[in-house]
């Protein structure tokens, strides 16, 4: 087995390990940044593969992503939506100035619709001594209004954060290029 490291170029690895061909294999939502990094630019040098050098762009790039409202947070995951076939639903785990601390699949299904679970949401955002939490999920037909599901999910999520003291800040749904925010139309403040 060939070791993976910064002295491998990547033409040494098993064909089934290499980004191009998984990329062709699997698909690109499967691909870490630096992976597709290293597809785009097809580069890599003496003792650095490609990879080597997209991780090394990205923690030079790397700047604390910071979200202070939904249309932020929505711009960051309309690529994350971007021709699924399925539901999921994503869990933002912020620190008290917004930071994110963690981004979490809770929840992805081939179905209509996808089963959330309260729990997992929290029990994450304890494991990251997050301070906010912020969940978004994709709708894949109709509007980004919320079902009566949406609002269930919302007002549970709300009532358990509450209890833990944590933060709700927003449940975003997005619909291709529009969204809905429960905290801008005021629908769990109450």
């Amino acid at each position: 087995m060939i070791n993976k490291t910064h002295n491998s170029s990547i033409k040494d690895w098993p064909e089934g390990e290499r980004p191009r061909e998984k990329l062709i294999q699997f698909g690109a939502q499967w691909f870490t940044d630096a992976e597709l990094l290293a597809i785009l630019l097809r580069i890599g040098n003496e003792g650095a593969s490609a990879i080597d050098i997209g991780k090394r762009v990205r923690r030079l790039n790397a700047n604390p992503l910071t979200f202070n409202s939904a249309s932020q947070i929505t711009r960051y995951c309309y690529p994350k939506f971007e021709n699924q076939r399925f539901e999921q639903f994503l869990a933002f785990l912020l620190d008290g100035q917004n930071y994110l601390l963690g981004e979490r699949i809770i929840s992805e299904d081939i179905s209509t619709q996808s089963v959330v679970y309260t729990r997992k949401v929290m029990e994450e955002a304890l494991r990251l001594s997050a301070s906010a939490v912020v969940v978004v999920h994709n709708h894949l037909s109709g509007k980004a209004s919320p079902s009566p599901q949406d609002i269930e999910t919302t007002q549970k999520l709300k009532q358990a954060a509450d209890v833990l003291e944590i933060i709700f800040q927003d449940h975003i749904i997005i619909r291709r290029e529009c969204y809905y925010s429960f905290m801008e139309h005021g629908k769990f403040l109450e």
